[in-house]
């Protein structure tokens, strides 16, 4: 079936669609080698990801992404590999998105989407057929970004025989809590609405909150909550978005940063000045305080990915940990501040 991307300008570019329509921001991701970390991760919920490499769907579908939550709601490649080769394929790309819900628009010219992205169109639709003047007219007038809260409504327990967390869910919240049981630990994952309280009185030794979609500049509403799981005294660990909201609870400022999506960007350890490779998913950074210590930064520009806050027993990173890059990745961050409960 034939399908169009529409983008906040205007500008409409077209492809073969595999499941239905779809609406939301749109992100561009230049990751090269690991289309899986793009499908799972929890900046992109909700949003319409533009793939910048030319081609996707080479290993087809593993464990590793058949164990995760799916967060975009449509999906858009320039080639879609449909013969896959590789011992760990369990499946094609295309019809593990079809199967999860998440639309596929491919055959199309990804490079020109992302020089209308980078000119300030920053939503879009996919749609069946050829657009018109009402579709176009539609997508004009979609909010640039409105976050999708966490599917849950109640807590959710994954028990385990290490000291338990308690997880805060903006967005991957249960595809985290497995890695903490992979880790030994227990973890109950509380919706995006649970109060504070509910965290600090649940019994937990260390609560994490996750990261998500949305602009944490527009996320006042969540900042006292914030504030009252730094000041119990519990152990945080803040991840992405979770990051961005401690630093503003804390009184840091935010800027504008190079406005790119991607994974394989180098972070150096400020305590060792180890180099590790990790995620990059919002084109703001947090300008460090006297109030905290930067923890990791970004090896090309310098610029803080993780801090620690002085008196407290709070740290964040920029981007959910992973181990995707065999000795290079950031996991151990997750592992270290389980360890530490």
């Amino acid at each position: 079936m034939k399908g169009s991307l529409i983008l906040s300008d205007g500008s409409a570019f077209h492809g073969e669609l595999l499941g239905g329509p779809a609406a939301g921001p749109v992100v561009c991701d230049n990751t090269m080698i690991d289309y899986e970390a793009m499908l799972a991760e929890p900046a992109y919920i909700g949003a319409i990801l533009v793939m910048c490499y030319p081609g996707a769907g080479f290993f087809g579908v593993t464990e590793k992404l058949l164990a995760s939550e799916v967060t975009p709601a449509a999906v858009v490649v320039r080639g879609l590999c449909g013969t896959p080769s590789n011992y760990m394929c369990r499946g094609p790309l295309g019809e593990f998105l079809l199967s999860r819900g998440v639309s596929l628009l491919h055959g199309v010219d990804t490079r020109s989407v992302v020089r209308r992205f980078r000119a300030g169109a920053v939503s879009g639709a996919i749609i069946e057929g050829a657009p018109n003047e009402e579709s176009i007219s539609k997508v004009k007038s979609l909010d640039t970004y409105s976050p999708t809260t966490s599917s849950m409504s109640t807590p959710r327990s994954y028990p385990a025989a290490g000291a338990a967390v308690a997880i805060l869910d903006f967005g991957g919240g249960e595809t985290l809590a497995r890695r903490v049981n992979a880790l030994g630990h227990g973890a109950t994952v509380y919706p995006r609405g649970a109060s504070a309280g509910e965290l600090i009185t649940s019994g937990a030794k260390g609560v994490i909150i996750t990261d998500g979609p949305g602009d944490p500049l527009t996320m006042g509403g969540l900042i006292p909550a914030v504030k009252e799981i730094i000041r119990s005294g519990l152990p945080v660990l803040a991840l992405g978005l979770g990051h961005f909201l401690c630093a503003l609870a804390r009184g840091l400022e935010i800027k504008p940063g190079l406005a790119v999506s991607g994974w394989g960007f180098p972070i150096r350890d400020a305590a060792n000045a180890r180099i590790y490779i990790g995620p990059k998913t919002r084109g703001i950074r947090v300008l460090p305080g006297a109030s905290c210590e930067v923890t990791y930064a970004d090896a090309d520009d310098g610029s803080a990915r993780g801090l620690r806050y002085t008196g407290t027993s709070v740290s964040g990173v920029d981007f959910t940990p992973d181990d995707s890059c065999d000795g290079f990745g950031t996991g151990h961050i997750l592992a270290d501040f389980l360890a530490g409960l």
